[in-house]
């Protein structure tokens, strides 16, 4: 099963980090541009079993609509979310104290019907994560900025 992961660190205790990756409200503040927070589908956003519906491109004029679960919270140190099925694409998030702040973790697992598929998603994912990684640093260091 193939695995995309990424890690950056965040200069924010990992309760700031917590509650911006824990809420799916949250999401527009560090979503890339090419994702896009269309709405709650569930009237809690933080707990296991929230729901909201994302709007995803994946090319120059391809957008999908998908549905993201939270599935499990462990906090502030982790939370796992994906479809609401739990199956492909289940994503993991890590939050490690590294004081002053908080080394932040995103896996995810996956599996694709072709090998092209494969290593489109991977490459997709990669980018995604890394921008996605960046503005919630962003974010969070703006929320619970260092002194």
């Amino acid at each position: 099963m193939p695995t995309v992961e990424d890690f950056l660190y965040i200069e924010a205790r990992p309760a700031v980090v917590y509650r911006l990756v824990s809420n799916l409200a949250r999401l527009p503040s560090y979503l890339p541009p090419h994702v896009h927070y269309l709405r709650a589908l569930t009237v809690q956003t933080d707990e296991p079993g929230a729901r909201a519906e994302l709007e995803v491109q994946l090319a120059p004029l391809i957008w999908r609509s998908v549905v993201v679960q939270v599935h499990a919270v462990e906090p502030p140190r982790c939370v796992i979310m994906g479809p609401p099925d739990a199956g492909n694409f289940l994503t993991r998030w890590t939050l490690e104290p590294e004081p002053p702040g908080t080394l932040v973790t995103l896996r995810t697992d996956f599996t694709a019907s072709s090998r092209w598929l494969e290593n489109w998603l991977n490459r997709f994912l990669r980018r995604t994560y890394r921008e996605l990684l960046l503005r919630l640093r962003a974010a969070a260091q703006g929320e619970a900025p260092q002194r």
